[in-house]
């Protein structure tokens, strides 16, 4: 889970205490919301997550997954082709790609969850995500495809 630190307490804190497990920092982007982006052999999903409309969520929006509303989205051209870069690059079938979209509008990539969780946004896109996964599935299993 992501928590917001300041600089002061970085600088203070021991090397010991840095040391003990994985950290990721990053300068702190305002936001507008955030989305997530299903993406696999050419599709994209992407749905927006309010998460600035609530405390509990302005920082990290996993902390109100089963609450928030998760709704599609458009995601710019760019961002799509990058997402099926990324993919192709990590020889990936697909990605659940977290993004920042800040006050101006410009999108802040974040990660990208090799295996992440995407069942419970297909209901808002109609199980359009289980029909492209389960196509792009079989189009692997054909003869073709086979190693």
């Amino acid at each position: 889970m992501t928590m917001a630190c300041e600089a002061e307490d970085i600088i203070s804190a021991s090397p010991g205490s840095i040391q003990a497990l994985p950290h990721f920092f990053q300068k702190r982007i305002a936001k507008d919301y955030e989305t997530r982006v299903f993406v696999h052999e050419g599709e994209a999903h992407a749905f927006r997550v309010e998460s600035q409309v609530i405390p509990q969520t302005k920082v990290d929006w996993r902390y109100g997954s089963t609450f928030l509303p998760f709704e599609p989205c458009e995601a710019p051209e760019a961002i799509k082709k990058a997402c099926q870069v990324f993919l192709r690059r990590f020889s990936l079938f697909y990605g659940s790609f977290d993004f920042i979209v800040d006050p101006d509008g410009e999108w802040w990539f974040l990660e990208c969850n090799q295996d992440g969780q995407w069942i419970w946004l297909d209901n808002a896109c109609d199980h359009e995500i289980t029909r492209t996964f389960a196509a792009a599935i079989a189009r692997r299993l054909q003869p073709e495809h086979a190693v």
